[in-house]
């Protein structure tokens, strides 16, 4: 975030300049160590709205237009394409600002990575088209545009062979892999979480505008056993009790670079809108090992009561940001574009 806060931006006479909107793509160095104790999704969901509030304050503006385009896939450095660590959580911490008022929006770019590339994708064209869509709608008034994709429309509701998730701006729901992806969707983009801090990946179908995940097996569950510090014999060995417990959490596209997606509208990447990332409580109430961390309607636009069930050993609730894990000071990720 050094060009959105430093005085190349707020000097003069930039700032006599009648600017509308604001438009950014930022997150990728602040994902490593080096910025030490700025470093992380933790500190990054303060910063945002910081630097929003920043902008409007040096431009005389208080509800300049602001818009962000949040961190497209990638799985080009080692610590990237882990679901737990820093890339999905970054990409939910960048949304904080969408809390303050004003108009303001952000353009999801989950599905136009550049597979075993560099962090800027030279997937380009949807990503401008998706802004195009935000602003004019959201700017200059064109309220017959579609701008927004998929999104949560309530709590997701709990069957006893399934988690039901009911969305909005969902015409035309379905499934499609990302551009560049290898495994498409033979590889499901949602992972249901349990209380003893173990995500798995599981089925997911869709009819109308609803997805329904599978419940596990025990057998499935051992099958596609993903956890926060990666599949090993421990965790494995796990599974089966976990699949007898009903999940608390369910996520979707929460990794570097998913290979699936859903998306609204006809075709694929170049023309329809995906859902963004997200990561939601099941229940009201999250296990007792776990904290119940508030969106504050941030991540879940229309579900004023969104919350996530925090691990106590890995994770702390941060206003706005949900659950976020501490990335230690010695493990830098790399450098960025």
């Amino acid at each position: 975030m050094y060009v959105m806060l430093s005085a190349q931006i707020t000097r003069k006479p930039l700032l006599n300049e009648l600017i509308r909107p604001s438009v950014t793509d930022q997150g990728e160095s602040n994902t490593d160590s080096f910025q030490g104790t700025f470093a992380g999704p933790r500190n990054y969901a303060c910063r945002m709205r910081a630097a929003v509030e920043g902008w409007r304050n040096a431009f005389g503006d208080c509800e300049l237009p602001f818009f962000n385009v949040e961190l497209a896939a990638c799985n080009s450095y080692p610590t990237i394409n882990s679901s737990a660590i820093v890339w999905a959580p970054i990409r939910q911490a960048s949304r904080s600002f969408l809390s303050l008022p004003g108009t303001s929006g952000f353009i999801t770019a989950i599905d136009v990575g550049r597979a075993g590339g560099a962090v800027h994708s030279n997937v380009k064209q949807p990503v401008g088209r998706r802004m195009a869509l935000q602003l004019l709608r959201k700017v200059y008034g064109h309220t017959d545009i579609i701008a927004d994709g998929p999104s949560l429309a309530r709590a997701p509701s709990l069957t006893p062979t399934s988690i039901k998730l009911s969305f909005r701006n969902a015409d035309n729901l379905h499934f499609e892999k990302v551009a560049n992806a290898v495994a498409g969707c033979a590889v499901s983009p949602f992972e249901l979480g349990f209380a003893n801090g173990t995500w798995r990946r599981a089925k997911a179908t869709i009819a109308g505008t609803t997805v329904s995940i599978a419940l596990l097996t025990a057998a499935i569950a051992t099958d596609n056993d993903i956890t926060a510090t990666g599949a090993d014999a421990a965790s494995a060995a796990s599974a089966a009790s976990a699949a007898s417990q009903l999940p608390t959490e369910v996520r979707y596209a929460w990794e570097g670079f998913p290979q699936c997606a859903v998306y609204a509208g006809t075709g694929s990447y170049a023309t329809a809108l995906p859902a963004a990332p997200f990561r939601v409580a099941v229940a009201a109430q999250c296990a007792p090992n776990q904290s119940r961390c508030l969106l504050g309607n941030v991540t879940i636009s229309a579900y004023a009561t969104a919350a996530q069930c925090c691990d106590h050993e890995l994770e702390v609730c941060v206003p706005f940001g949900g659950c976020q894990a501490a990335i230690p000071k010695s493990s830098s990720v790399g450098s960025r574009e």
